[in-house]
């Protein structure tokens, strides 16, 4: 195995590990040699899987054109680690409708200012 491949395999379950220490299913799905996702997440337990694309990266580099690259074959999320730095979290949005789409808020009767914390005294 190159360095390269030993350090995505590194960052692979380094971001499994990330998962597993707060309660949320994740296992890797990447295989040597073949293009596709890295990991899988449940993100709400029997209602939505997210499937990742996990990426180290130098400090500083040029970000979008990179993204893009990484995105290519559409994964729901897509975690970037930068050197000493916290990770990232890039969702698409068809992701984020579908996460949001679990939570049930029908039973919610508040006014939309209540909803953000702006209600008014009298």
């Amino acid at each position: 195995m190159t360095n390269s491949r030993a350090k995505g395999l590194r960052r692979e379950n380094e971001f499994v590990a990330l998962h597993e220490d707060i309660g949320v299913p994740a296992r890797r799905i990447s295989a040597m040699y073949q293009e596709g996702h890295d990991l899988m997440i449940e993100c709400i337990p029997g209602a939505n899987r997210f499937t990742a694309e996990v990426k180290g990266r130098a400090a500083d580099a040029s970000p979008m054109r990179t993204l893009n690259k990484w995105r290519r074959h559409d994964p729901d999320l897509l975690f970037v680690k930068e050197d000493r730095r916290d990770p990232l979290v890039v969702m698409s949005w068809a992701a984020y409708e579908r996460l949001l789409g679990e939570f049930d808020r029908t039973g919610d009767n508040r006014e939309p200012d209540e909803k953000w914390g702006y209600a008014t005294n009298g």
